[in-house]
């Protein structure tokens, strides 16, 4: 048997190791994500035989935290809150290197790497939703308890660590995979709906329905499958629990009528506040003082009774002032520019560019619902990292199209 090269041994070891630290993080184990994301950085760069990709995203990122660092009082109390704002352009490096030096670096290994990245950092949000769900059974307040810190969680944070889940599964369902991938995207979206059912939030309904009608009109547009049968399929299935739930059968209106959700917007009647969402007017009071306080401090969110604006770019224009806004909008489009170039890519498999596209929706859906920084700062953080992947995998596309246009160019003429 041949034996394993050294380097190619170490690099094995430390993805693996990076991969452990990362999914800890991302669950927040003991409340303390950034020590993994750290440790993890740790790993990655004493880990020799490597390469490191240092790219305009990454420099931006850099340049986004150093902002936060100097405008944000948040972050200038003590040494490791300085450090915090440094995961981002850290954890978008190793996404984008740390397969660099893999032993296989041919696309399709560069695609099974992504989506294992990807499968981690959603695996690992998810069984942090799971935790609170089952701290959460019994409770009759939809802001119910963290798992780790023991305090209370607002019902939008708990539900924004299905998002990535919610990716995923609309992905897998909508995508030629194995059965067992199926059944595990319709078990991942039953459990979604069942805690949220106590959560009596919105949101996760609403990313559900997007994702999947986004991934149904993907798939067909780009496999050229007629969609008819697809909508025909969902609209049984509706049907079919508008029956169930009519005759009470295995005592589910029953159920579904004492959950906080139906208590919450039902009970009396359809409640406005399930169509009308009233943080939309403090996003109108922070577009109304934008000019006014270029150099953070929350002096907008001071004006807003305390109130934040509920998304990355108007949040992080209070909270660490025009310059810091204006890195995160550059590194937002950059990436949403990747996200475009595998969408339209020919060489990357569909199921692949199916997931990428849901993961970049489904969380650039939630930078626009809530505190980022401040209240979510895991969501930017694999986001990053899942750019990086992005960012990767695009280069291993790249040289591939370049070895195959070397090979088509006939000998004695050049490109």
């Amino acid at each position: 048997m041949k034996r394993e090269k050294p380097e190619v041994a170490l690099l094995t070891y430390s993805t693996f190791i990076i991969l452990g630290c990362t999914f800890l993080a991302s669950i927040n184990f003991f409340n303390r994500y950034y020590y993994f994301l750290f440790l993890a950085s740790f790993f990655f760069f004493i880990t020799p035989y490597k390469r490191i990709n240092f790219n305009s995203s990454f420099l931006i990122l850099i340049l986004f935290s150093l902002f936060i660092l100097f405008f944000n009082p948040a972050f200038q109390t003590k040494f490791t809150s300085m450090l915090k704002p440094f995961v981002y352009p850290l954890c978008y490096l190793m996404g984008s290197s740390m397969y660099l030096n893999a032993s296989k670096n041919d696309l399709q290994t560069a695609e099974n790497n992504v989506k294992k990245i990807i499968y981690v950092l959603s695996g690992g949000l998810f069984t942090h939703y799971l935790l609170n769900m089952f701290v959460n059974l019994n409770a009759t307040n939809r802001n119910a308890i963290d798992f780790w810190s023991k305090e209370t969680m607002s019902a939008t944070s708990q539900a924004s660590l299905a998002a990535l889940m919610v990716g995923v599964a609309a992905a897998l369902l909508f995508s030629e995979v194995h059965w067992t991938k199926r059944i595990i995207a319709v078990v991942s979206f039953i459990v979604m709906v069942w805690y949220n059912l106590i959560l009596a939030g919105r949101t996760l309904f609403a990313l559900i329905a997007i994702l999947m009608i986004f991934a149904v009109i993907h798939r067909s547009i780009v496999t050229k499958q007629k969609i008819f049968k697809t909508l025909l399929i969902g609209f049984l299935i509706v049907l079919v629990f508008i029956c169930i739930y009519n005759i009470n059968l295995f005592g589910l209106k029953t159920y579904l009528e004492n959950t906080n959700l139906f208590k919450r917007f039902f009970e009396n009647g359809i409640s406005k506040s399930f169509i009308l969402d009233t943080r939309i007017n403090y996003k109108f009071l922070y577009l109304k003082h934008f000019f006014k306080y270029p150099f953070g401090g929350n002096k907008i969110k001071d004006l807003a009774g305390g109130k934040y604006a509920h998304d990355l770019y108007f949040d992080t224009y209070s909270e660490s002032g025009i310059f810091a806004f204006i890195a995160i909008v550059i590194y937002i489009v950059l990436s949403l520019v990747r996200m475009v170039k595998c969408m339209r890519s020919k060489q990357i498999s569909f199921e692949t560019r199916q997931l990428i596209a849901c993961i970049y929706i489904v969380v650039n859906i939630q930078f626009w619902l809530e505190p980022i920084i401040t209240g979510m700062p895991w969501l930017l953080v694999s986001y990053a990292f899942i750019d990086g992947a992005v960012t990767y995998l695009l280069s291993m596309e790249n040289k591939q199209t370049t070895k195959r246009s070397l090979r088509q160019t006939p000998r004695g003429e050049t490109l």
